[in-house]
């Protein structure tokens, strides 16, 4: 891993939402390869969205580097989009703090002017601080800085990514490395963000006694239900049984518990020609604890008339022997982490501001 530049950068939302072409501003910090600072700028956006809804102050707690009237004098996207698309050519590796949240506002942005995906290699400097102390809990940008006495305006774009900069040019220099030597030793795999897609920034690591893919974690057990649910085949052609074209849905505390029996049950069911549903749609729902006929009706009102309730217990009587299968979660769990957002779904859910 050899990059001829690196490119800081840093985005600022007008709302927090990731769908809408909310971007008001492209801060970046351009460098060589030894990381000495060439030239930095604040590009002001105006954004699609009618209303500020952080950078005031308010709940937000964010206070921008510029009135809303300066953002609104500035050009929308399209026409700054040529400027930002120049800085990502070449061999450069980009640089942000806890960049989930700017790639969904650059894609949001790309997306709804019907421009072409950016393409850039990424490194996340909020993952090389936790691996630099050790520590799982995540470090936002101005403790992290604080750490080597490093001062800046947050939530001015350009600002927000001399401080990513400087943070990683911190930590090289504290471990006495160059940063493809740490990239290597740390065992990081650098992120992407092409074709209107994103990979993460990972590593496969422990941090903090903590290893990087931990199948029983609650946010594991979610993600291995929620990917097998979304690639379930049903077999249409099951033979007449109870759950043959019934809709079932299972209560959270039953889905997420368990994922290894959580996954078999869904096989039994799609093998017997049943869909995994939502709530409101659903032709059997399975509690996570037992209720009697009136007092179960009178509270749960969610269900449609006529939907069949039980509990797992109850279910797994009904289903009777379930597939007998193992899964290589850890790997699954590489792959599922690795995504950040796929081209379909880019647009499908909303982040926190930053």
């Amino acid at each position: 891993m050899k990059f001829d530049k690196i490119l800081a950068f840093d985005t600022e939302s007008c709302d927090g939402h990731i769908d809408n072409g909310s971007l008001c501003s492209f801060g970046y910090c351009l460098a060589d390869s030894e990381m000495q600072v060439e030239r930095r700028e604040d590009l002001l956006v105006n954004p699609l969205p009618q209303r500020f809804y952080v950078g005031k102050g308010g709940k937000s707690g964010i206070w921008f580097a510029y009135p809303e009237s300066e953002f609104r004098r500035a050009p929308r996207f399209d026409a700054v989009y040529p400027r930002i698309a120049e800085l990502f050519r070449g061999n450069v590796l980009a640089v942000g703090h806890a960049l989930r949240n700017d790639l969904r506002y650059l894609d949001s942005a790309c997306r709804l002017y019907g421009l072409p995906s950016l393409s850039f290699t990424y490194l996340d400097s909020e993952l090389l601080y936790r691996l630099y102390r050790d520590e799982a809990c995540p470090t936002g940008l101005k403790a992290a800085c604080a750490h080597f006495s490093l001062s800046f305006t947050e939530h001015r774009s350009d600002e927000d990514a001399l401080a990513s900069l400087l943070l990683v040019r911190s930590i090289c220099a504290a471990q006495g490395r160059t940063l493809e030597e740490l990239v290597g030793e740390w065992q990081i795999t650098l992120g992407s963000y092409e074709d209107y897609s994103a990979t993460a920034c990972f590593t496969d690591r422990a941090i903090g006694g903590v290893p990087a893919f931990v199948p029983t974690s609650v946010n594991s057990r979610k993600l291995l239900v929620l990917d097998a649910q979304e690639h379930l085949r049903v077999n249409r052609e099951a033979p007449d049984n109870p759950f043959k074209g019934k809709k079932v849905w299972l209560d959270n505390e039953v889905k997420f518990k368990d994922s290894v029996l959580t996954r078999r049950i869904f096989l039994k069911l799609s093998s017997l020609g049943a869909e995994i549903s939502g709530v409101w749609h659903c032709d059997v729902a399975v509690l996570a604890r037992a209720c009697e006929g009136k007092g179960l009706r009178e509270n749960s009102v969610m269900f449609k008339r006529g939907t069949r309730c039980t509990d797992l217990p109850g279910l797994l009587r009904e289903l009777g022997d379930l597939p007998d299968c193992s899964f290589d979660d850890v790997a699954k769990l590489r792959e599922l982490k690795r995504v950040v957002f796929r081209k379909e779904s880019a647009g499908d859910t909303s982040a926190s501001p930053g």
